[in-house]
C-alpha cells in the first residue's frame, strides 16, 4: 500500500510539473528569437510532420503515467521530468523565445491540422524545446524496459519514431535547430544529474527505496 501510494505521489507531482508550460505559454514577457538563418532559412516547412508532432501528445500523457506508477525507475523518471520542467521553466520565464511561423493558406487536411496546431499551441515556450527534451526523456527510459531490452525491432522502431517527433518540431516551423538541441541535451544532462544523486551516499535518501 505505502508503495502504491508513493507511485501516486510521484505521478501527481509529474503531471504538476507539465503545468508549467501552459502557463509561460504567452506573450506577456519579453522575447527573443534564437535563429539561426543558414541552417533555420533551410529547413522547408514540410507539413506530412504534423503527424509525428500530434503522436507526441499520447507518448507523452502514456509514458508520464506508465513511468510514474508501473516502472522501478519511476523516482529517476519524475525528478527527472520535473528537473527538466523547473528549469525549462526558469528560461521561458527569464529569456522567452517565441518563433513566427509561416502562412498556411493550402487547404489540404496535413495543413488543415497543422493550422490547428498553430491555434492551440501558441509560438512562445521555444528554447529549450520540450518536444525534443521530453521526447529524449521518455525513449531514455522506455529503452531501459524489458519490452524494448529484449527486441532489436522494437529498440529501433523507438527510436526511429522518436526521431521522428524531435525533427517534426523544425519541419512543422514550431522550433528552431538551437531549441532542439537544447531540448535534447537538458534531458540528457538531467537524467545523468538526478542518476548520481539518487545514487550518492547523502542524496534524497528520505525518498521511498525502488
Amino acid at each position: 500500500m505505502t508503495k502504491i501510494i508513493s507511485h501516486m505521489i510521484f505521478l501527481i507531482l509529474a503531471i504538476i510539473s507539465l503545468m508549467i508550460y501552459p502557463i509561460l505559454n504567452n506573450a506577456n514577457l519579453e522575447y527573443h528569437i534564437l535563429k539561426v538563418p543558414i541552417i533555420d532559412d533551410a529547413i522547408p516547412l514540410i507539413t506530412i510532420f504534423v503527424i509525428p508532432y500530434i503522436l507526441y501528445i499520447p507518448y507523452l500523457f502514456f509514458s508520464t503515467i506508465y513511468f510514474s506508477l508501473f516502472s522501478k525507475n519511476y523516482i529517476w523518471f519524475v525528478l527527472s521530468l520535473v528537473g527538466i520542467e523547473i528549469l525549462s521553466g526558469l528560461i521561458f520565464y527569464f529569456y522567452q523565445t517565441h518563433v513566427p511561423r509561416p502562412q498556411i493558406v493550402n487547404v489540404d487536411i496535413l495543413s488543415t491540422l497543422l493550422n490547428f496546431v498553430y491555434s492551440v499551441d501558441k509560438p512562445y515556450n521555444c528554447f529549450p524545446s520540450t518536444h525534443a527534451s521530453l521526447t529524449t526523456l521518455f525513449t531514455f527510459f522506455w529503452l531501459k524496459e524489458d519490452f524494448f531490452i529484449n527486441s532489436v525491432l522494437r529498440r529501433y522502431s523507438l527510436l526511429g519514431i522518436s526521431f521522428l517527433i524531435i525533427i517534426s518540431t523544425v519541419f512543422v516551423k514550431q522550433h528552431y535547430i538551437l531549441d532542439v538541441f537544447a531540448g535534447v541535451g537538458l534531458a540528457l544532462l538531467m537524467v545523468h544529474v538526478v542518476q548520481n544523486i539518487l545514487n550518492s551516499d547523502s542524496g534524497l535518501n528520505f525518498l521511498p527505496k525502488t
